[in-house]
């Protein structure tokens, strides 16, 4: 086993077969840097997860003679079990309810370390009560997406609701969303009525790891509320292109 940094500038195979395991960002800039994509397409498998691999990135890197499988999993799960759809030896990908995705095989966790409580949440008769939904289809997994407000940006965790308690707590006009991006797979905008991107997140930096910084900011003044007082989502989504 091998190690390469976040921009794979150093990644290099090794003797035998070889696999790299890397998040959709990663890809993504691969792809802008011919030196990389080429080391890339030396590997019999990239595997990438994190988060959703988009159909035009896959067909990118596949075009440029890259190997990809797409992969599902979690730290819970000890990495990707999933592989393409097709769970791999052992593993039981099944649907509960709600569309909720339950994971069981011999990479499952035993679980949380002093939570007793959280454990038993998620560990139902052997089975891992994921945090996504999706469908089986033919005997392939298909990811729809979340069950919860926690979205993923460049193959990190990102929960919404307490970015937006940040947000609020430096101003109560402020609203916080996740839009679809290219790069990050999912960017968090803030809507604010005065400021600048960078500023905000120089106040915010204290409440939020990096990677949950917004990186988008809209300026909103003020912000579009719906009948019942929440920020109007469609309209707040309509400002982003605009943004």
């Amino acid at each position: 086993m091998a190690y390469a940094s976040s921009d794979l500038h150093d990644l290099a195979a090794v003797p035998g077969r070889n696999a790299v395991s890397i998040v959709a960002t990663q890809l993504h800039r691969a792809l802008a840097d011919a030196t990389v994509t080429a080391r890339l397409a030396e590997f019999d498998a990239v595997l990438v997860g994190g988060a959703a691999l988009r159909a035009d990135l896959r067909e990118r890197a596949e075009a440029a003679g890259i190997r990809v499988i797409e992969t599902y999993g979690m730290s819970e799960t000890c990495g990707g079990v999933v592989w393409d759809g097709v769970p791999l030896p052992g593993v039981d990908a099944r649907i509960g309810e709600g569309g909720r995705i339950l994971l069981g095989g011999p990479t499952l966790f035993e679980g949380y370390l002093g939570r007793a409580d959280l454990t038993a949440a998620v560990l139902v008769d052997g089975m891992l009560r994921t945090s996504d939904r999706g469908r089986l289809e033919a005997g392939q997994l298909v990811v729809e997406g979340r069950l919860d407000d926690v979205v993923i940006s460049g193959g990190v965790n990102v929960d919404l609701a307490v970015v937006r308690s940040a947000a609020a707590a430096l101003h109560p006009d402020t609203a916080v969303l996740a839009v679809e991006d290219a790069e990050w797979g999912a960017r968090v905008v803030l809507f604010a009525p005065a400021g600048t991107l960078e500023q905000w997140r120089d106040d915010l930096r204290p409440a939020l790891p990096a990677a949950w910084l917004p990186r988008q900011l809209v300026l909103a003044d003020p912000l579009p509320r719906t009948a019942g007082g929440k920020p109007d989502r469609v309209t707040l989504e309509g400002l982003v292109g605009r943004g």
